[in-house]
C-alpha cells in the first residue's frame, strides 16, 4: 500500500513537471524597445519623452519585456536595436515584438531617417552621421522568425534643423512592410503630425488605449488607433499603417462584451455621407476616398478627403517610382507632378543615374498599375488640409475618461532595463486585466466577411498632368473593416460571442486556454 501511494505521488510529480514545462512553452515571448528622443540640441520635444513613457508603461502592463531608451545618440540607438533584435530571435516563431520611436524623422530619397538626440544637421554631410536609416533596422528584423513585428515611427514632425541646401519632403514616406511586420506612422505619408499643447500626443494616447482593448487583431487595432487620432484631432491628423502580418494575431484576448459589429457590405451611395466618411477613414485607401468623393461631391467633408486623396496619390506614385528605380519612372513622376513634394528627391535620384531632371519631350512613361486616375475636382496642389467640420460622431465611440484626462508623468524610479542620457518618465495606468496580460491569442473562427461590392462607375480617363498616360486600375475587392462606432448607432446581426480564455497559475506561470 505504501509503495502504491509513493508511486501515485511520483506520477503526480511527473505530471506537475510536465504541466509546468508546457506552461513555460505556452507563453510566447513579448519584447519591446521603446525610445523617446526629446532633449535635442535643436528643437526640444518634451512630448516625445512623455509619449514614449506612456507607450512603455502600457506595453509593460500587457506582459512585454520592455527596454527603454531616452535621448539616444546614433551609436546607442543602433546598439540597442541590435540587442532588441537578438531578443526577438531568441524568442522563437511565436514572439510578438514592438519597436516604438518618438522624436524627429524625415525622408530623403529612398530612406526614412530617425534623428539621433545629439544631432546637429546643418548640411547634407551631417545626415549620415546623425541619423539612423529605417531600412537598416528593418533588414535584420525581417530575417527573424516571429509571429508579429510592429514598428511604430512617431516621428513625422516639422524639422527645426537648418540643413542648408537640402530640400526634403514633409513627413515620412510610405514603405512596404516585410513579412510578418506592421509599420505605422502617426500621419499620412508626406504630412506632418504637429505636437499638441497637451502633455501627451494624440497618437500615443490612441496607441495606449487601443492596444489594451481585446478582441481585435493587430491590423484592426491600428485601424482603431487611426480613427481615434482622427477623431480627437478634429480630422487634422490621420495615422497610416501597412501590414504584412499573417493571420489574426491579437495583442489582447477577445472580450465578448467589447466586440464591435461588422459593417454591412454596401456601396457608399447607399449608406449616407456620415457612414461613408467613417468607412473611408477606417479603410484608408485611395479607392475608398475616391468613392466618397464621387458619391458625395457636395458633402462638407469632400474638400478634406479630396485633399487627402491628392497627397496620398502623389505619395504612392513616388513610392512606385522608387521601387522601379529607373529614369523613366522618375521622369513619369516629374511629368505628373512638376511641382511635387518629392521633386528634390527625384532630382537626386536622377543625378545618381546620370540623367537630367527634366524629362525629354518623348519617352515611355511608366504605368503604375495600383495608382488610379484622379477623380473630378481633385486639387492639383495641396498646401494644407482644408478646414472642415469635426468628424461625425458615429466614427468611433467616445474616448474613455482615463485617456481624456490622463495625469502628467512623474519622475522615473528604477524599473527594468534602460539606456541613454535621460530616463523616460513614469505614467500611471491601471493594471491590465489578467486576460489582457496574457500572450497573444488567435481569434475564434468567424464567418468570412463578404467583400463590399464596388458601386457602378464610368471609366475615368482624366490624367493628373497634361501628357501623362491614363493610369486606371480595377478597384481591389477588400473585406469590410469592423465598425468602430458605438453598438447603439450601428446595430449588428446576432453573433456568437467567443469563449473567453480560462487562466490559472502553475509554478508561478500564468497559463490561459
Amino acid at each position: 500500500m505504501v509503495r502504491y501511494a509513493l508511486a501515485l505521488l511520483a506520477v503526480a510529480a511527473l505530471c506537475a513537471a510536465g504541466i509546468g514545462a508546457h506552461a513555460q512553452q505556452a507563453m510566447p515571448a513579448r519584447v519591446a524597445l521603446v525610445i523617446g528622443n526629446g532633449n535635442y540640441t535643436q528643437g526640444a520635444l518634451p512630448n516625445a519623452l512623455h509619449d514614449a513613457g506612456l507607450v512603455a508603461e502600457t506595453l509593460r502592463g500587457m506582459g512585454f519585456e520592455v527596454t527603454e531608451g531616452a535621448d539616444l545618440r546614433q551609436a546607442e540607438l543602433l546598439a540597442e536595436f541590435k540587442n532588441f533584435a537578438a531578443k526577438v530571435g531568441a524568442g522563437g516563431p511565436d514572439t510578438i515584438a514592438v519597436f516604438y520611436f518618438a522624436g524627429y524623422g524625415f525622408t530623403l530619397e529612398k530612406d526614412n531617417l530617425l534623428v539621433a538626440a545629439d544631432a546637429v544637421l546643418e548640411g547634407d554631410t551631417d545626415i549620415a552621421l546623425d541619423t539612423v536609416r529605417l531600412a537598416d533596422l528593418l533588414q535584420p528584423l525581417s530575417t527573424l522568425p516571429a509571429r508579429a513585428k510592429i514598428v511604430v515611427l512617431d516621428a513625422a514632425r516639422a524639422l527645426p534643423f537648418p540643413m542648408k541646401d537640402v530640400k526634403i519632403a514633409p513627413g515620412l514616406r510610405a514603405v512596404d512592410a516585410p513579412p510578418n511586420t506592421l509599420i505605422a506612422l502617426p500621419a499620412s505619408p508626406a504630412t506632418i503630425a504637429a505636437d499638441t499643447a497637451g502633455t501627451y500626443g494624440a497618437y500615443a494616447l490612441a496607441i495606449a488605449e487601443m492596444i489594451r482593448t481585446g478582441g481585435f487583431d493587430i491590423g484592426e487595432t491600428f485601424t482603431r488607433i487611426r480613427t481615434r487620432t482622427h477623431q480627437v484631432t478634429q480630422g487634422v491628423q490621420t495615422p497610416w499603417h501597412v501590414s504584412a502580418i499573417a493571420g489574426d494575431a491579437l495583442l489582447a484576448p477577445p472580450d465578448p462584451a467589447g466586440q464591435a459589429a461588422v459593417r454591412a457590405a454596401r456601396p457608399m451611395n447607399e449608406i449616407g455621407a456620415d457612414e461613408s466618411y467613417s468607412l473611408a477613414i477606417e479603410a484608408d485607401t485611395l479607392a475608398d476616398y475616391a468613392e466618397f468623393a464621387r458619391a458625395f461631391p457636395q458633402s462638407v467633408y469632400a474638400p478634406r478627403l479630396l485633399a487627402m486623396l491628392r497627397v496620398r496619390r502623389e505619395a504612392l506614385t513616388w513610392q512606385r517610382a522608387l521601387a522601379a528605380d529607373t529614369q523613366e519612372a522618375y521622369w513619369t513622376y516629374v511629368r505628373r507632378y512638376p511641382g511635387g513634394m518629392y521633386l528634390p528627391d527625384a532630382e537626386r535620384r536622377l543625378a545618381r543615374l546620370s540623367a537630367p531632371l527634366l524629362p525629354p519631350p518623348v519617352f515611355e512613361q511608366v504605368k503604375f498599375a495600383d495608382v488610379p486616375a484622379p477623380v473630378p475636382n481633385e486639387p492639383l496642389r495641396v498646401e494644407s488640409l482644408p478646414s472642415a467640420p469635426p468628424p461625425p460622431a458615429r466614427l468611433i465611440a467616445p474616448r474613455p475618461a482615463l485617456y481624456a484626462n490622463l495625469a502628467p508623468p512623474r519622475e522615473s524610479p528604477q524599473r527594468g532595463p534602460r539606456v541613454g542620457r535621460s530616463v523616460l518618465p513614469v505614467v500611471s495606468l491601471p493594471r491590465a486585466t489578467p486576460a489582457a496580460a496574457t500572450p497573444a491569442e488567435t481569434r475564434p473562427p468567424a464567418q468570412p466577411a463578404r467583400p463590399r461590392p464596388a458601386a457602378p462607375r464610368a471609366p475615368q480617363a482624366a490624367a493628373p498632368q497634361p501628357g501623362a498616360p491614363p493610369a486606371t486600375a480595377p478597384r481591389p475587392q477588400v473585406q469590410p473593416p469592423r465598425s468602430l462606432a458605438p453598438p447603439a448607432q450601428r446595430p449588428a446581426p446576432p453573433r456568437a460571442a467567443p469563449t473567453p480564455p480560462q487562466c490559472f497559475t502553475e509554478n508561478g506561470t500564468t497559463v490561459c486556454r
